[in-house]
């Protein structure tokens, strides 16, 4: 770090520092930043200490545990973030082959939907697109 030899005690907060920032789910350049040292120190330190690195990695494990735990709670309020979850975890549940219909079984499947249902799709699907697009998309009313 150019600073020359740091006391003991300032590289053990140092290195202790650096794994609460990985808990905390920064990135290992970020927690070594957090840490007052740079990323060549902190891989330094992993290279040098086997026991340093499984800290290291059970803490990065521990924050990507945070974030699924926040991700499934979404997921219970929000069936597009479970199927999204399924979709990644599970092999039967990706999508191989886009689903291709015709129209007139999109007109069909469209007709059979109450309201509510219908209204639903339309607040997903502008959603998707504006997501996808980046503007707005309005589906239009149906006829009854």
């Amino acid at each position: 770090d150019g600073m020359g030899a740091r006391p003991l005690h300032v590289v053990s907060t140092a290195r202790q520092v650096a794994l609460n920032g990985l808990a905390e789910g920064h990135s290992r350049n970020g927690a070594a930043a957090l840490a007052g040292v740079s990323d060549q120190t902190l891989r330094n330190w992993m290279r040098a200490d086997n026991d340093y690195l499984d800290a290291v990695e059970a803490a990065e494990r521990e924050a990507l545990a945070k974030v699924e735990a926040v991700f499934l709670a979404g997921a219970m309020r929000d069936p597009r973030l479970a199927l999204a979850y399924l979709e990644r975890k599970e092999p039967s549940w990706q999508r191989s082959q886009p689903v291709m219909v015709t129209r007139e079984t999109l007109e069909a499947s469209l007709a059979a939907l109450s309201d509510e249902q219908f209204e639903r799709l339309t607040r997903l699907v502008d959603a998707e697109v504006a997501a996808q697009a980046g503007e707005v998309f309005v589906i239009g009313a149906r006829g009854r």
